[in-house]
Order: structure tokens, then C-alpha cells, then sequence
């Protein structure tokens, strides 16, 4: 009887965990994985368009995408669902759009993401940075995360960190989405709110700031301290009450409101920070070191991001959702003395772009967007597909905002959280790049706004009609972040041959050579990258573009007989080709027609050519 009774009590309890992981809920998640890998075998990259790698989606891979939306839509018809479900849908579709990239091209994407390896190369060879090196010296003065990966490259053995740099979206995008459940689980007990949160902010994370980069190191580790500090440092208050409820709010009696007004606001449920009743002293100076530990991370790795920090930590103090009120002070005094000791030879430049971008908000604005007058017509599209996106998280956030006030939550320190990073435009252009960063910083907070359209209260009991609307407009998001994030792939994409190209000028051009280049869009700068003089022709003067492209073999052979270098070359690839013509730095196919009256000439001599890239030098005797 005993043992009956024991067996009927395990299979009860199966029974009982089960029922978080329905069937139903796992056969979409299956079936899209399995439609994705299939699918990566079937792009064929010489066919991208202008438009990037979307241009040459297989159809199993968008039939892979609207499974994995159906399914994880479906997970808001259920009143529970398991924490693991909400994840794997997560971490599969993480893959799906940060990993595909990797696995088909099966080369580091993005030139920037090179020139970052070279950092890493430089430091594994001199043991040590140069601050006042003339060629890519701010990362020499921020040099955190490359040493951290120079560090690693040797433990593991590795012969450069680009064996593992192109998994940086992947490996970026993970701990964003960690750290932002995290997060999210401080301002809601709400689970499907917090997941689908994170949801929201995967399909509208577009600004591609997850590569192997300083900033994607930087803004895990400010997700880290903000997780620290109001976890360990929330009001000694009941989760109840909040200094806004004490002061602004609670003032509606003495305005005398209409009874109506006056009853909704005593209704009003303004989030708080729930208080760890576990914390103790010893506690608070571990979690504050760990927050100081992590910004000093974010301090050597990064210009920007600890003045956002600085920002969003005074904010939350200010507003009484953390109580470590000095914490803003330190912070402070680590980023001066950084900027006094390791950044010093940086600090006059860098100190002269804040002024002169001080308070310039149009222009801070202005200078990170295109002008789609003069690039292709697929990066038009690309262009205002981005914009458009970017409009439509902020609708969408606004009317959650709304929704949720209307069922008595004002996510108050959410809401502040999103508006804060604004304040970038008042004070950089951040070399054209402060616009995206402003998105970059608010889309969490955003996104997790944007999820309470669908959830507007905390009742477990979901319906299917908000299900059908989280699947739809997941679709809608899922479009605009497959143009808005691939949109400019042709020119990110980067063939084996490329690089095989690259890897021969930097290993065979001689210390103080002149490398003469189509376009900076190339596979540049990741090895010995400081012994060479680099000069893009697509970033000349009007007046020197004229003269290259009317007589290309008189021009070049002048710039390649320059005396003062020891050799100089000119490689042409690609991927110059693609950038140079879709932005449209150099008139369409002008690096074609130079190539091909370099190599009719006889004053030139080819030194290595594959099917994407060509280097020429001067011929010897010349």
C-alpha cells in the first residue's frame, strides 16, 4: 500500500511539472530550430542585394521565424508557463538572428569588429598600449576590454581573438537578455511581463552595438550595476509605499481633485523596488563593491557609457529608488581620475568635441543619420525602415504606458530609466553615433513599457485575443528588425577570399608602407596594424576624387612613388566596392573602372589577386 501510495505521489509530481512544460508549447520551438539549421545551408551569398542579407532569406527560414513567433505567442494563452519555455524561446531566437550571420558567412562581420582584434593583437605582441600612438589611440587609452581579451586569447591558446570574436552577437545578446530578466524582475512580479520584456527589446535591438566591442562589454556590466544597486541599496520601506506616493502624489488632497481623480490616484500602484529583507550590513559592502568592481570595468573599456551611468544612478538616487546617495560622487571620481592618469594624452580632444557639441541637439541628432539623398535605393529603404522602427517601440511604449495607468501601474522608475540616456544629445555627438546610442540605452526600458500594451495588470489569467496581438506585432517588429539589422550586410559581409587578401598585405607589407585603400569597409587593421599609413580614397576631397577617377594610373602611380615609405600598395576588395557604391562616397562602379585601368596598365604590378581582392604595387624599375 505504501509503495502504491509512493508511486501515485511521483507521478503526481511529474504530473504537476509537466503541466509547465505543455507539448503544445515545445513542438513550435522543435520545429522552428530545426527549419532554421536547414535553412542555413541553403543562402546563396553572391546573390545579396542592396538590401542586405534579408535580400537572400530562404523561404523555410521566414516560415522558421513566424513558427517561433506563433509559438512563443501561444505561451500567453496559458495561466502558467515555465520559467525554462520562456527561455528557450529566448535563447533560440537570439540564435536565429544574431547566430546566422556567423554560421553562413563564416567570417567576422563588420569592419570595426576587426580594427578591434587589432587592439587585441597589439597588446599580445607589446605586452603593454601606447596612449599617445597616433592610429586608433582612444582604445589605447580605453583599453579594458582588449586586454581582458588579450588575457584570454593566451590562456586559451588561440592565435588571435578572431577564432571567437564573430560569436560576439550571440555571446553579447545572452547576457543582455539575462541581465535585463534580472532587471525586469525588480519592477514587476508580473513573469510573462518580464519575459515578454525581453521578448520586445530582441526584436528592436537594431542599432548592432552586440559585436566583439567595448560597448556591448560595458553595457552588460551597466545592467549589472543597476541590478546591484537596487536590489542591494532599494529604500528600508514597504514595497507598498515610495517617496512619490509621499510626496507629489498624496498632494492631490490638498488640490482638492474631483472625487473621481481623487479615488483613481489613491489607486495608483507606482512601482517600488521590492525590499530584500535578507540584506545586512556585510551584505551591502559586498554588493557595493561588485557595483564598483563592475564600473571601473565600464570606466577603462569605454568613453561614453560611465557618463550614462553617472546619469541614470543620479536619477534613481534623486528619485529615491536607491539609497546609496554617494555612489553618484565615486562614480564620478573614478571616471576623473581615469581621464587625469591613464586617458590624460586623450583628454584635449576629447574634452574640446564635448564643447564644441555641447548642447547642439539638432546637430547631434543630424549627424548620426544618413543622407538618403545620396546613398542607394535599397539603403533608403534600410534607412527609414530603421527610423521607422525606432518611431514605432517609442508608440508602443507609450501606449503601454497608458494602457497600464489605466489599470492603476505607473512603472514609474521604468519610465525614468527611458528618458534619462536623452540627455547624451545635449552633451555629444559622440563622433555622429549619439542618436543610436540614446535608442541604444532606452530600448530595455522601452520595450518592457511597450509589453504592458499586452499586459496591462498582473492578473495570471491571459486571454487569446492578446496572444493574437502579441503575435502580430512581434511579425511587424521581426520585419523591421531584419532590414533595420541586415540592411547593410552586403558591405559587413566579408568573403573567406577578403581576408585571405588582408592577411597577405599585413603579413608581407614592410614596416612604413603606404597602403593606398578603396574604402575602409575591408577586413583592415587586425594585424601590425601600427606599422602602416593607411589612406581611403573614398574619403578624399571632392577635388582629389575628380582627379583619381579621370586619370587613375597617373594618380596612383604618383602616390605610389612617395619617397617617404619604404613600399606602398593598393588593395581593392569587394566589400569597398559594395560600401563605396551603396553610400555612395565614390560614383557607382568607381572602383571597378579603377581596377581595371590598374591592370591594363603596365606601370603596375599585381602581387596578389583572388576573385574578391586585388593588391597592386608599383612595378619594380618604375
Amino acid at each position: 500500500m505504501a509503495t502504491i501510495t509512493s508511486t501515485l505521489g511521483t507521478k503526481s509530481k511529474l504530473a504537476q511539472r509537466l503541466q509547465y512544460f505543455p507539448v503544445e508549447s515545445w513542438i513550435p520551438l522543435l520545429l522552428a530550430a530545426l527549419l532554421w539549421i536547414y535553412s542555413l545551408s541553403l543562402f546563396n551569398l553572391r546573390a545579396m542585394q542592396d538590401w542586405g542579407l534579408v535580400s537572400i532569406f530562404p523561404v523555410s527560414l521566414t516560415l522558421a521565424y513566424l513558427v517561433i513567433i506563433f509559438g512563443f505567442a501561444s505561451l500567453f494563452t496559458r495561466s502558467e508557463t515555465h520559467e525554462w519555455t520562456f527561455a528557450a524561446y529566448i535563447f533560440l531566437l537570439i540564435w536565429m538572428i544574431h547566430g546566422t550571420p556567423q554560421l553562413v558567412y563564416g567570417t567576422l562581420r563588420y569592419s570595426w569588429a576587426w580594427k578591434h582584434i587589432g587592439i587585441v593583437d597589439y597588446i599580445i605582441r607589446h605586452g603593454a598600449v601606447d596612449p599617445k600612438i597616433g592610429i586608433l589611440g582612444v582604445y589605447h587609452n580605453w583599453p579594458g576590454f582588449f586586454a581582458l581579451n588579450a588575457l584570454f586569447t593566451q590562456l586559451a591558446g588561440f592565435p588571435g581573438a578572431q577564432v571567437y570574436a564573430g560569436w560576439g552577437p550571440v555571446f553579447f545578446e545572452t547576457l543582455f537578455a539575462m541581465g535585463l530578466r534580472s532587471l525586469f524582475c525588480l519592477f514587476t512580479p508580473n513573469r510573462k511581463l518580464q519575459w515578454l520584456g525581453v521578448w520586445i527589446f530582441l526584436l528592436t535591438n537594431w542599432i548592432a552595438q552586440d559585436y566583439f566591442s567595448p560597448q556591448a562589454t560595458s553595457y552588460f556590466m551597466l545592467l549589472g550595476v543597476l541590478v546591484l544597486l537596487l536590489r542591494g541599496f532599494s529604500p528600508a520601506r514597504s514595497a507598498h509605499l515610495s517617496l512619490w506616493r509621499n510626496g507629489a502624489v498624496s498632494k492631490h488632497h490638498t488640490l482638492r481633485l474631483p472625487t473621481c481623480l481623487s479615488g483613481w490616484l489613491d489607486r495608483l500602484k507606482i512601482t517600488t523596488i521590492p525590499v530584500a529583507g535578507n540584506i545586512t550590513r556585510m551584505h551591502r559592502w559586498v554588493l557595493g563593491g561588485l557595483t564598483l568592481i563592475c564600473f571601473s570595468m565600464i570606466v577603462s573599456s569605454h568613453q561614453l557609457t560611465p557618463n550614462v551611468a553617472v546619469a541614470i544612478v543620479l536619477m534613481l538616487t534623486l528619485s529615491g529608488y536607491a539609497h546609496w546617495k554617494t555612489l553618484p560622487v565615486w562614480m564620478s571620481v573614478l571616471i576623473i581620475l581615469w581621464l587625469l592618469l591613464p586617458a590624460r594624452t586623450y583628454n584635449s580632444e576629447a574634452i574640446q568635441s564635448i564643447v564644441d557639441s555641447y548642447n547642439q541637439v539638432t546637430k547631434n541628432i543630424d549627424s548620426g543619420l544618413i543622407n538618403v539623398a545620396t546613398v542607394s535605393n535599397g539603403q533608403v529603404w534600410v534607412a527609414w525602415i530603421g527610423r521607422g522602427l525606432t518611431v514605432l517601440i517609442g508608440i508602443l511604449a507609450g501606449l503601454g504606458t497608458y494602457r497600464r495607468i489605466r489599470h492603476h501601474y505607473l512603472d514609474l522608475p521604468v519610465i525614468l530609466l527611458a528618458a534619462t540616456p536623452v540627455l547624451i544629445l545635449f552633451v555629444s555627438s559622440y563622433g555622429g553615433e549619439a542618436i543610436f546610442r540614446v535608442y541604444f540605452f532606452s530600448v530595455p526600458f522601452l520595450s518592457f513599457l511597450a509589453a504592458g500594451l499586452f499586459l496591462p495588470n498582473d492578473a495570471p489569467k491571459q486571454t487569446a485575443r492578446q496572444a493574437v496581438w502579441v503575435g502580430v506585432v512581434s511579425i511587424v517588429l521581426l520585419v523591421g528588425m531584419v532590414f533595420a539589422y541586415y540592411g547593410k550586410d552586403q558591405q559587413y559581409y566579408f568573403t573567406k577570399g577578403e581576408v585571405e587578401a588582408a592577411e597577405y598585405l599585413y603579413e608581407h607589407a614592410e614596416p612604413h608602407s603606404l597602403l593606398i585603400e578603396g574604402s575602409r569597409n575591408y577586413p583592415s587593421q587586425f594585424m601590425n596594424y601600427e606599422y602602416f599609413t593607411y589612406v581611403p580614397i573614398d574619403r578624399e576631397s571632392a577635388g582629389a576624387k575628380a582627379d583619381f577617377l579621370n586619370n587613375p594610373v597617373a594618380v596612383f602611380y604618383r602616390w605610389l612613388s612617395n619617397s617617404e615609405y619604404t613600399a606602398s600598395y593598393f588593395i581593392i576588395t569587394r566589400s569597398q566596392k559594395s560600401a563605396s557604391d551603396s553610400l555612395g562616397s565614390l560614383p557607382p562602379g568607381a572602383l571597378d573602372h579603377i581596377q581595371k585601368e590598374l591592370e591594363a596598365s603596365d606601370v603596375f604590378e599585381i602581387v596578389y589577386f583572388n576573385q574578391d581582392a586585388v593588391i597592386f604595387r608599383k612595378r619594380a624599375g618604375e
